[in-house]
């Protein structure tokens, strides 16, 4: 051996170096040599020396001693204190900075050889390398790797996951334990290779192997706040929303300390196709309102990617309409926070929510759950209400017109609501009380009076609030209500659907009787039902209509009433018939026309009972005038005639 290490120093001596002769004085002492640590040493200065002329001849040495000498002799066993073990870890180590190294000038059929090295130390070494080894190699890697292409890098990257760096810091415990701060840094360095191999990963694709490395972190590395955001990252990339939302949690619960990795989420999450990832990190940061952020900013930022989602067809609209809400909601809490800037710029920010919110309104109505509609429109009329009213009148009265709209909506919205509940529940009774309040602050709202358009649109939804008005004080059972309701019903002016109001009428009367009206209320419904009457003959010429709606306040009024009121109606059913009859339209319904004239004259009858003779006459001869316009020929005016000189000879009689 002393012979060849001669042979050696004189052959290093020489210039230019004869490769060939080093090469094989070299692979004859590693053959011969009887290892030891002297001998080791001396043989790898000599491969030191070699490398610096032959890297060649260097990687041919330093692979023939791992393999030919050191792994043979290696023990399976994990003693750390082994001799072999020891100097198979500083052969790798050297290895793997010459290969790193010749990399660097384009050497590159090293890679393979420092693999085929660690694969073959890693077939008999039980606990692979220490702890120290480890660092040491993966460090040169992975300097190494940061000044190469994304694909080369990528190439490296699986030996940073060799088997043989998996047990690092088992084999030399005991010693390690002794060197808490060393260990400590052996152990942040581990992680950074393996968030570095996960981003690597991920720039190129390989989603797998990035979610491989994150896998082969102990679980409390995978749950700090740097690691979860480079999960968030692959979650995103592979569309995997539920590996997104857990990372997103863990990364919140974090973000009192540090809200960097949660804004980074949100940017991340913003860019990608998971919208609702991205909104569920805007809300997440709203929820926290960390100091420094700008809480107008990322209102509008959420609302905008939320206004989007609404028009996704793959999401839930009430789901997308609840998160939306709930926004909005947040905005409007903070009014304070949206003018905190310039007045301009706090206009402009009031203006955005305000036609938002409006345009979302009218977009959803009828296609989402009531409940969040109501709290749209409210959250609305919050920001017409703080908007500058500075505008000059035609912007006054736009921000009117939106006002009294969406009181309307919303009333409507609250009956609906009320309706579909159990009656009488709470909930329900909620809804209708609620109702009446938007129907006042729709009445309370200033209106282009003097318009000529004023009354296209405002006339027809205060009539329709007003028959809602009706229901909910039917339901609430708010009877001192009833009279002044009517009123407002007679006061309303061009509007076409009266007989839409009839039916809510009368179940208000059949629900309370005569008696639970006070005599204003009672005149006032008694009207109301002349007017209904009335409009609906005049605009709809509607004969069936009209008639019925004739009936049953005729006999309303009989049953409760004094009977002026169904006498009038007896004489306008028969200018009705008449009318019909001598421009040959459709004709009074017959049984209607019998049904009347018969009830009529029986009324006659119970009058001529009490005496009250006159009376008796008016409606005998109001029958009369009515069964004229019969169409069964004369048969039932011939019919009452008979029956009223029967009931004239009695008369008669009685005077007698």
């Amino acid at each position: 051996m002393a012979v060849q290490l001669l042979h050696l120093k004189v052959l290093f001596g020489t210039q230019p170096l004869d490769n060939s002769a080093v090469s094989v004085v070299l692979s004859r002492l590693l053959r011969t040599a009887v290892l030891s640590e002297r001998t080791f040493k001396m043989i790898m200065q000599a491969i030191h020396r070699a490398g610096k002329g032959s890297p060649e001849i260097a990687f041919g040495a330093l692979e023939q001693l791992i393999t030919a000498r050191l792994v043979p002799d290696m023990s399976a066993t994990d003693d750390a204190d082994e001799p072999v073990q020891a100097w198979t870890e500083k052969a790798c180590v050297t290895l793997t900075l010459l290969t790193t190294k010749n990399v660097a000038l384009g050497f590159q059929p090293a890679k393979e050889r420092l693999q085929r090295a660690f694969t073959s130390v890693a077939s008999r070494a039980g606990g692979g390398f220490s702890a120290k080894a480890t660092h040491a190699m993966q460090t040169l890697i992975w300097k190494t790797m940061t000044n190469m292409t994304p694909a080369d890098a990528e190439h490296w990257c699986g030996l940073l996951r060799h088997p043989l760096f998996n047990g690092a810091g088992h084999i030399n415990k005991a010693r390690i334990g002794r060197q808490a701060d060393r260990r400590l840094e052996i152990t942040k360095t581990l992680l950074t290779f393996s968030r570095r191999a996960m981003n690597l990963a991920i720039t190129q694709g390989d989603f797998e192997a990035a979610r491989l490395a994150y896998f082969e972190m102990p679980p409390s590395a995978q749950n700090e706040s740097i690691t979860r955001y480079i999960a968030f990252k692959l979650a995103i990339l592979t569309n995997d929303y539920d590996f997104a939302s857990e990372s997103l949690e863990v990364v919140l619960k974090h973000a009192d300390r540090d809200a960097t990795f949660l804004y980074a989420c949100a940017l991340e999450a913003q860019q990608s196709q998971m919208r609702h990832i991205a909104i569920a990190a805007l809300q997440a940061i709203l929820d926290k309102q960390p100091p420094g952020i700008h809480l107008p900013s990322l209102l509008r930022c959420t609302a905008r990617l939320l206004i989007s989602e609404l028009d996704s067809p793959s999401s839930s609209l009430d789901d997308a309409a609840q998160e939306t809400v709930r926004v909005f909601e947040s905005a409007a809490a903070d009014l304070a926070a949206l003018k905190q800037d310039s007045n301009e710029h706090s206009r402009t920010e009031l203006q955005w929510w305000s036609k938002n919110a409006y345009n979302i309104t009218l977009k959803l109505c009828g296609q989402v759950h009531p409940g969040y509609l109501v709290r749209l429109l409210q959250v609305c009329v919050k920001f017409i209400d703080a908007c500058p009213r500075d505008g000059g009148s035609m912007h006054d009265d736009d921000l009117n017109h939106r006002q009294a709209l969406c009181h309307f909506l919303a009333a409507t919205a609250l009956v609906v609501l009320g309706r579909s509940n159990e009656e009488g529940s709470e909930y329900s009774l909620q809804c209708y009380l609620h109702a009446r309040q938007e129907i006042a602050a729709f009445k309370s709202v200033p209106s282009k009076q003097n318009q000529a358009d004023h009354n296209v649109d405002h006339a027809p939804r205060l009539f329709e609030l007003q028959k809602f008005d009706l229901e909910s004080i039917l339901n609430l059972q708010q009877w001192d209500e009833v009279s002044a309701a009517f009123q407002t019903c007679l006061e309303v002016e061009q509007v076409d659907s009266w007989d839409t109001l009839a039916d809510i009428v009368l179940i208000i009367h059949q629900k309370i009787g005569s008696s639970g009206l006070s005599d204003e209320a009672n005149s006032r419904m008694m009207e109301l039902l002349d007017r209904i009457i009335n409009e609906t003959w005049q605009k709809q010429k509607d004969i069936v209509k009209a008639s019925r709606w004739l009936r049953l306040s005729f006999a309303l009024d009989l049953a409760d009433g004094d009977g002026s009121f169904a006498l009038k109606l007896l004489g306008q059913a028969t200018r009705m018939a008449k009318r019909q009859q001598s421009k040959a339209l459709e004709a009074f319904p017959e049984t209607e026309l019998q049904w009347l004239a018969t009830t009529a004259f029986n009324k006659a009858v119970d009058l001529l009972s009490t005496g009250a003779n006159e009376s008796c006459m008016e409606w005998i001869q109001a029958a009369l005038d009515l069964a004229y316009y019969a169409g069964d020929n004369g048969a039932l005016h011939a019919n009452l005639t008979a029956k009223k000189e029967m009931a004239a000879q009695r008369m008669r009689e009685v005077v007698v």
